[in-house]
């Protein structure tokens, strides 16, 4: 095994056990980003919040080497 192989497994590994946590960063950064722009790229910073969960989801069920 790699050290990308150990360096994806760890990741995998805390994107499963810190899921909840993860998808709350990202909603609040999403957040802070509104804010501070006045809401005017809302439509973009919303599509990209959503990309970046779905793609820690779906590395949290990427099962471990």
């Amino acid at each position: 095994m790699g050290i990308f192989d150990k360096v994806r497994d760890k990741a995998s590994e805390l994107a499963r056990t810190n899921g909840a946590r993860i998808d709350q960063t990202v909603d609040r950064t999403a957040e802070v980003i509104n804010r501070r722009t006045q809401g005017k790229h809302a439509g973009k910073v919303q599509s990209y919040a959503e990309r970046a969960k779905e793609g820690a989801e779906r590395l949290g069920r990427r099962p471990p080497r």
